[in-house]
């Protein structure tokens, strides 16, 4: 019989799964480099940006029925809406 093999079947090798995490915090860390340079060279541009983001919420908070609102509401008290 052959021994156990190096590695489950399917599972990507450790030094795979250490490049692509290695590869995810570089673009993690370069995205939050750059948003830090954009703030300091044009924050106009993140004001804009969190304006629309605001609004966008907020027509997608206009958009849901008012008993899904209600029903958000009343389950932090522990109770259901009527």
């Amino acid at each position: 019989m052959d021994s156990a093999p190096d590695r489950i079947r399917g599972r990507p090798r450790f030094g795979y799964r250490l490049e692509v995490h290695t590869f995810r915090t570089f673009t993690a860390v370069l995205a939050w480099m750059l948003i830090v340079a954009a703030f300091y060279q044009r924050p106009e541009l993140l004001t804009g940006a969190q304006r629309f983001l605001q609004r966008g919420i907020e027509a997608l908070g206009a958009t849901l029925s008012r008993r899904l609102g209600d029903l958000g509401s009343s389950l932090s008290f522990g109770k259901l809406a009527v």
